[in-house]
């Protein structure tokens, strides 16, 4: 669990999160509560990562410039994802990261980070169960993955 702050962020400081940066790969954070931050990522191009079974208070926002890469590389995914007061950012990823799955997302909508893709062309990313975190099954991805070894 990613608590709330104790005491006040210093001026000037973002909040983040469960970051990847710089080519991270193969990463899965399951069954969490985050009361506060973001699903971060400081560029780079990290890829296939997986967050799925968290409930989150989306009050970040992502680092990183520009010049250090791409936001997101291919196969993320977001499954069975609550977002507690309705900001998309860095959670709501099917109209930026390549060959992404969205799953089971609240429904959320932009707050003022909006992001583009770093990529030319189709996305080729999907997005189902929009809006309905409790009817994804199953409930998490990596469990079940696991489940199938």
């Amino acid at each position: 669990m990613l608590a709330r702050r104790t005491v006040p962020a210093p001026a000037g400081t973002q909040l983040h999160g469960i970051n990847v940066e710089g080519l991270s790969s193969y990463n899965v954070w399951s069954r969490g509560r985050m009361e506060m931050g973001t699903f971060d990522t400081h560029r780079g191009m990290p890829f296939a990562n997986v967050r799925t079974e968290i409930t989150v208070d989306n009050t970040g926002s992502h680092g990183g410039d520009a010049s250090a890469g791409p936001l997101y590389g291919a196969r993320f995914a977001h499954w069975n994802v609550t977002v507690t007061n309705q900001r998309a950012g860095c959670v709501r990823i099917d109209d930026i990261a390549p060959y992404s799955a969205t799953v089971g997302i609240s429904e959320v909508r932009q707050f003022g980070q909006i992001d583009v893709p770093d990529f030319t062309g189709p996305l080729h990313s999907r997005i189902e169960s929009y809006g309905h975190p409790e009817a994804v099954q199953p409930r998490n991805l990596y469990q079940a993955q696991r489940a199938l070894r």
